[in-house]
């Protein structure tokens, strides 16, 4: 990074620096799974807030823009559904208690 300034025709450099920039993985990498990425979509289309750009993107080999509502629906149902496999999972793995319901039956046989 140079300073310069220009006087009566003349260039003069006034400052010499270095700047170091450091990558931010958090920004480069989206570390949403894929049934998280394709929820979104579908949500965002559903939602009215699809960008023009959106018309590109595909899920299941099918543009999102061309996939009629109650398909879109029946497919943000099933995603919802894959999302909170892979959320308890993830729990399961943090060693945290699982998320809903646990059946025990109690007595004999």
């Amino acid at each position: 990074l140079r300073g310069r300034v220009l006087r009566a025709g003349e260039v003069f450099t006034v400052f010499e620096a270095r700047v170091a920039v450091a990558a931010s993985y958090r920004v480069m990498v989206d570390s949403r799974t894929q049934a998280r990425r394709s929820l979104d979509a579908v949500e965002a289309v559903l939602d009215g807030r699809a960008a023009d750009g959106v018309a590109e993107y595909t899920i299941g080999g099918r543009a999102v823009k061309r996939i009629p509502v109650p398909e879109l629906l029946t497919l943000r149902d099933r995603l919802r559904f894959d999302v909170a496999r892979e959320n308890d999972a993830a729990r399961a793995a943090a060693g945290l208690a699982p998320r809903g319901r646990i059946a025990v039956r109690f007595g004999a046989w």
